[in-house]
């Protein structure tokens, strides 16, 4: 049975840990609900310049990452909404 978890984080110029590794992950869904880059990341040590970009108000998914996800934005307070699917 698969089960959604769906939630809400404030983003900013520093590196957060969005979510842990789950390694019953099926899917992830980030959406930048800012008009700042928000950037996907693999680990603490990520930057803006080696993160996946989120364009203002564009979307990232991934069916194949049970890792961790970090995350950090170009500016403060960026608004990012999430789903992680799980079985």
């Amino acid at each position: 049975m698969e089960t959604a978890h769906i939630g809400q984080k404030y983003i900013g110029t520093s590196i957060v840990k969005l979510l842990d590794a789950n390694e019953k992950r099926t899917a992830i869904l980030i959406k930048n609900n800012s008009a700042n880059i928000v950037y996907v990341c693999r680990g603490p040590d990520d930057t803006t310049s080696t993160g996946m970009p989120i364009a203002a108000a564009g979307t990232y998914s991934n069916e194949h990452n049970q890792g961790e996800i970090w995350l950090v934005a170009s500016g403060a307070d960026s608004d990012v909404r999430y789903e992680e699917d799980a079985c």
